[in-house]
């Protein structure tokens, strides 16, 4: 069996606890509004072009043997094949193959490099996209990680079928579970999705009594409204205490450009610093241990 990822990143020390390495699974089953990770959101294979590396040496085009690059900076797509030629070829990174093939045993092999950093709680996460899209795949590298005393994450939307869940909730130490609104036409213009079926599945996983840390962006403009409604829903789930709060940042714009895409949305922005210290007191007047 095989999955797909675009991504391993080692040292990562904001993906759950510790020092971990992270694994970015392609796919996503949602299209946020402000997603970070676009190069995630495609099953697809994918080039990024980033601009700001190229030296212009002219390599790409030498090696593409699709005749796609035409310049430095300008791809025809509609002849890319995404071969990776050109990303092998290039001397400063600026061109880079988003999505690969890989086994079981080279994703067993490749996270356990660090497994000597895995100290204080920390280990290996699945992230994406939505890793569980691939859940069949995830749940046989987990299980592999667990039996190795790797302590194990899965970063998941929840947007998936129960069975992908019951696949991994025995070989997943913490659930890193993003919590985006509770009024469903909130969620649908955020994410493009209606959410019955991630509060279906956050509510089973509390009943299962699964390590839950439930992860909430804050975006300006499209859900910072919905955090009341949260803080309700949530209290009703009486095993999940722990709470991430996100402030929302602009940092990725980069990635769409090298994609080739538009950015999805400019009309929003972080929550002020008052916003966001009395959303943090607020659930930690209920209860909650707030994670920033």
């Amino acid at each position: 069996m095989r999955g797909k990822i675009f991504a391993v990143k080692p040292f990562a020390v904001h993906d759950g606890n510790g020092i971990r390495t992270t694994v970015f699974f392609k796919g996503c089953p949602l299209r946020c509004r402000w997603c970070h990770n676009p190069e995630g959101l495609s099953f697809e294979t994918q080039l990024s072009f980033f601009a700001s590396k190229c030296i212009s040496c002219g390599t790409c085009m030498d090696v593409c043997p699709q005749g796609a690059v035409l310049s430095a900076g300008k791809i025809d797509r509609t002849r890319c094949t995404t071969c990776g030629k050109c990303a092998e070829a290039c001397p400063t990174a600026a061109l880079v193959v988003q999505g690969y093939s890989v086994t079981e045993e080279m994703l067993f092999q490749r996270v356990t490099k660090e497994k000597a950093f895995y100290r204080d709680g920390g280990g290996v996460t699945f992230s994406g996209g939505e890793c569980l899209l691939q859940s069949e795949f995830c749940a046989k590298v987990l299980r592999r990680l667990k039996h190795a005393g790797i302590n194990t994450a899965v970063d998941t939307c929840g947007m998936v079928e129960r069975k992908d869940l019951e696949a991994v909730v025995p070989f997943t130490d913490t659930f890193l579970y993003d919590l985006k609104a509770i009024d469903p036409k909130v969620h649908k213009r955020c994410t493009g999705v209606e959410n019955e079926q991630i509060l279906e599945n956050l509510t089973y996983l509390n009943k299962e009594g699964a390590n839950v840390e439930v992860v909430i962006p804050l975006v300006k403009g499209y859900n910072l409204g919905e955090w009341e409604k949260m803080l309700v829903f949530l209290k009703n789930l009486e095993r999940i205490r722990t709470v991430k709060l996100l402030k929302y940042h602009g940092f990725y714009f980069s990635k769409y450009e090298a994609l080739g895409w538009k950015i999805p949305a400019t009309d929003i922005s972080a929550p002020t610093e008052e916003e966001f210290a009395a959303i943090k007191n607020a659930f930690e007047r209920e209860g909650f241990i707030v994670k920033i």
